[in-house]
């Protein structure tokens, strides 16, 4: 009867160890705007903010009015501050010139395969305003994370290029 008690137990331990076994591995890819140039521009970055539900997670817009988190590929920090660390690795501080602005879209678009980004800024100059923009970009993106984060690389750079252009203005 023992024997039968011991034998009756084992498919029952064979099933709770095999819960705790090994798992299905999804490695986690991190992705950030690359490395800016330096524009050799004086300008200083206030403050960067954002508008929206963006974190450190990829979000992809799978229809016009859903939005799904990618929980395996992710930016190295939330999209203001890796944009306030991209702005200060392209101007060099100085003058009294300051930048301060607000992400207002940082998304990939599956509906239409494309990645957006909006920005609102402004430049001011001892407490006033001295320009502003609203740079609005598109660029063809996928599903795939490497696409996405190479269009929003790429609509960075032309934002600090509209930004260089907007600084020498004001400095001639």
């Amino acid at each position: 009867m023992r024997l039968f008690h011991r034998i009756s137990f084992l498919p029952l331990i064979l099933l709770a160890t095999s819960c705790l076994g090994p798992r299905e591995f999804s490695p986690i890819s991190n992705y950030d705007l690359g490395k800016p140039t330096q524009t050799g521009v004086k300008l200083n970055i206030g403050t960067i903010d954002q508008n929206g539900p963006y974190n450190n997670k990829m979000m992809y817009r799978v229809s016009p009015e859903r939005i799904e988190i990618q929980e395996y590929y992710r930016w190295t920090r939330s999209p203001d501050l890796i944009l306030y660390d991209y702005l200060r690795g392209s101007f060099t501080p100085g003058e009294e010139l300051i930048l301060e602005g607000e992400i207002l879209s940082f998304e990939n678009n599956l509906t239409n395969d494309t990645a957006s980004f909006s920005f609102y800024y402004k430049i001011t100059q001892g407490g006033n305003t001295v320009s502003e923009g609203l740079f609005q970009q598109t660029a063809p993106s996928s599903d795939i994370a490497d696409e996405y984060a190479s269009a929003m690389a790429k609509m960075s750079r032309d934002l600090i290029q509209e930004i260089s252009q907007k600084i020498k203005t004001i400095n001639n």
